[in-house]
């Protein structure tokens, strides 16, 4: 992370969009967005952050399901486990 986000993110105040503080962290998230979307061919409203592993998995299985939707209303996995 950028030394501009990190001062700003350990404030206690830390919101976006609604001060000064919050703003900038805004403006280097977005430019992080369009910088990645840019290097792997995608759009930046396609780039979506989380906030670990597990929310991220859940996402692209329902990501997953979405597009098969056509093929039943059930989606198998399989157990797994952390390590």
């Amino acid at each position: 992370m950028r030394p501009a986000a990190i001062s700003v993110s350990t404030r206690s105040t830390f919101t976006f969009d609604h001060d000064a503080f919050g703003r900038r962290p805004r403006e280097l998230i977005e430019q992080a967005r369009t910088q990645i979307a840019q290097a792997i061919g995608a759009t930046p409203a396609s780039i979506v952050w989380t906030s670990g592993a597990t929310e991220s998995d859940n996402l692209a299985l329902s990501g997953v399901a979405k597009f098969h939707g056509d093929r039943g209303k059930r989606l198998r996995c399989l157990q797994s486990r952390y390590g």
